[in-house]
């Protein structure tokens, strides 16, 4: 993203209201001064990034600048915000996915002793009413989506981490929040050019007939019971005879091929190291594994490099799927996706097992 020179600021600043726990990790440590260092660190840490969006022109405001003396009663407060602000950033992690599901019974605590679930059911419903305002952010740590909500996680997530500061020579997530924010594109798309004329293929050799039977090699037809004109045989004697050579035969299915029991094994660590480095173009076998489209998109900005982008969309398959990430259903996605040279590498790696 290009930070040569300032966009004109809008006549009303960008609103955006920050939703997270004081508390980063559920449950908290045991030892108090653990759990209170985590806290603090947490605290500050949402604290930079609220000051960092609003040196850049983003009006944020979050708990702490209440936390002495809140207007209103927090459930009320925290309604209020999620209702005037245009995005809000949901800083997730463990205790936050309680915090606002409230799908554990124990009450999560935060800073001040304060119970958080009246406010956490307050912000689930006001998402569930327009979730395109909501921005899932992962800070200081790395994105996992079993802490972010179900209703979000085929939307895009930012993995943010201190220092804060815009690269003006690559796309991070960082840059590609503040351009969201901000209604920014960072990319140029190159104009739109002309359609180009694709000439016809030429057609080498053998001419396919589709009302001819294919008969074995060598074979000699007479083309007046041809019911279409093709081109005569050079090599023919008499100038009414063709050769038609037939197809290659196909490929004979090996007899060693891995067993019933052998691909409903779980995929491993090991499996994905053996294919990772050949797994190439991998958003089709993403797309074949149930992946969506943001999902995709968060691979691509965690990693510049295509092999590694296909690892860790691998090794997140794995986690997500537990006990269904067998082998079975790796080699479907990979047939469907036409990737049959990772099905060849899956059963390389069994039948190398067995010995």
């Amino acid at each position: 993203m290009s930070m040569e020179s300032e966009t004109d600021s809008p006549a009303q600043p960008i609103s955006v209201f920050i939703s997270y726990t004081h508390d980063p990790i559920y449950p908290p440590p045991p030892e108090p001064a653990k759990a209170a260092d985590e806290r603090e660190n947490h605290c500050r840490a949402v604290r930079e990034l609220a000051d960092f969006f609003t040196q850049l022109g983003i009006n944020c405001v979050y708990d702490q600048l209440y936390e002495a003396n809140p207007p209103d009663d927090w459930p009320l407060w925290v309604e209020q915000q999620v209702k005037d602000s245009d995005f809000v950033l949901m800083v997730c992690c463990s205790s936050y996915c309680h915090y606002l599901t409230n799908r554990n019974p124990e009450k999560v605590v935060g800073y001040s002793e304060r119970p958080l679930s009246e406010e956490g059911r307050v912000t689930y419903s006001l998402m569930m009413k327009n979730i395109r305002r909501f921005i899932p952010v992962f800070v200081n740590q790395p994105k996992c989506s079993a802490f972010v909500p179900v209703v979000l996680q085929g939307s895009s997530i930012y993995e943010l981490h201190e220092p804060f500061q815009l690269s003006r020579t690559k796309h991070g997530s960082l840059e590609m929040l503040y351009a969201r924010l901000t209604s920014q594109n960072p990319y140029k798309p190159p104009a739109i050019g002309r359609v180009q004329k694709l000439s016809a293929p030429k057609l080498g050799g053998v001419v396919r007939l589709a009302n001819v039977r294919t008969q074995p090699q060598g074979q000699v037809f007479s083309s007046s019971n041809l019911s279409h004109p093709i081109e005569e045989s050079s090599s023919s004697s008499s100038p009414n005879n063709v050769i038609i050579a037939s197809p290659p035969n196909p490929p004979s299915q090996s007899a060693n091929q891995p067993t019933a029991e052998q691909y409903d094994k779980l995929v491993d660590n090991d499996l994905v190291t053996h294919i990772g480095p050949h797994i190439g173009f991998w958003k089709t076998l993403a797309r074949n594994l149930g992946f969506s489209e943001g999902q995709i998109d968060n691979f691509e900005y965690d990693s510049k490099q295509q092999e590694e982008q296909g690892i860790q969309m691998l090794h997140t398959w794995i986690r997500d799927r537990g006990i269904d990430a067998k082998i079975s259903a790796l080699v479907e996605a990979a047939n469907r996706a036409e990737r049959r040279h990772i099905t060849s590498l899956i059963n390389e790696y069994v039948l190398q097992q067995q010995q």
